[in-house]
């Protein structure tokens, strides 16, 4: 099935001496088919066009306008319709979106963000509608580990770190996932009288121990020791020596502390995608 969706092609072997049947090898496809992945984040939008060597061939980013859920719709659409337009020409077999907020991958949902009226929007039944191309979702965190974890899948934590605060965690070679389940930055934190999310308390410049009491927990909860941070506020040289400070101050220094770039969930997302995909192509 998969020659037969040029996919995977023959290739002929030069120079044979030999007598008979010319021998030939099953080559991937590559530079005909891609995958589109794309980071929707209320602190921008980053899409990369991905071939089936998993090698990015093209990039482009775009500020979201987060007003309501038309005008952040609205901005993701303008970057895919650029997107999808400068590829028309090749075969692009999958979108994948790693998304920001609740996010249910079964059902392809965005279930939740903090955009006005953006709540349980079908976006992947909604991409492939536009596009006519096959779209998948994943809660971004999930997609930037995977990435970077790609070429080993050591037990490992990630902590992004925008608009919002959201984690995934790897174990025994596994992602932990589950609609919701990692939203750390929902976590109340009591200070003093007042009950605060950790979001709460960075915004207003006072959470980064309280943060590191949350990954701290976190990373004992799931028997981690290795982290990777990333995000806008892992740029921030003060912010990161305070959160390392404040981590080690609860679990001493067996941690092996990462920044990671975030533009690698669209990657992720990619990645994502094109499995989902070929699983099910019968």
């Amino acid at each position: 099935r998969l020659m037969v969706l040029s996919y995977v092609i023959e290739k002929k072997v030069q120079d044979n001496a030999s007598s008979g049947r010319t021998p030939s090898s099953l080559e991937i496809n590559a530079y005909d088919n891609y995958i589109i992945g794309i980071d929707i984040n209320m602190s921008g939008l980053y899409a990369v066009v991905v071939n089936l060597r998993n090698e990015i061939v093209y990039d482009k980013q775009l500020t979201a306008d987060v007003k309501d859920k038309d005008a952040f719709l609205g901005s993701v659409y303008t970057l895919l319709d650029f997107v999808t337009k400068k590829y028309e020409k090749q075969n692009v077999i999958a979108i994948g979106v790693a998304m920001q907020g609740t996010v249910n991958s079964n059902d392809g949902v965005s279930v939740s963000l903090e955009v006005d009226g953006w709540e349980n929007v079908p976006l992947c039944d909604i991409l492939t509608a536009r596009y006519n191309i096959p779209a998948y979702i994943a809660h971004d965190p999930d997609c930037i580990l995977s990435a970077a974890t790609r070429e080993n899948k050591a037990d490992a934590m990630l902590v992004r770190i925008d608009s919002g605060i959201g984690m995934a965690v790897i174990k025994d070679e596994n992602l932990i996932v589950g609609t919701g389940m990692h939203e750390i930055g929902k976590s109340l934190i009591c200070c003093g009288e007042e009950v605060k999310s950790l979001v709460q308390l960075m915004q207003e410049g006072e959470g980064t121990d309280a943060l590191g009491l949350a990954v701290a927990n976190s990373l004992i909860m799931y028997n981690v020791n290795k982290l990777f941070v990333c995000g806008s506020a892992s740029k921030d040289e003060v912010f990161v020596e305070k959160l390392k400070s404040a981590i080690k101050r609860y679990i001493g220094d067996e941690i092996s502390f990462h920044i990671y770039d975030a533009k690698r969930a669209a990657f992720g997302a990619a990645i994502f995608a094109i499995e989902d995909y070929l699983r099910y192509i019968k």
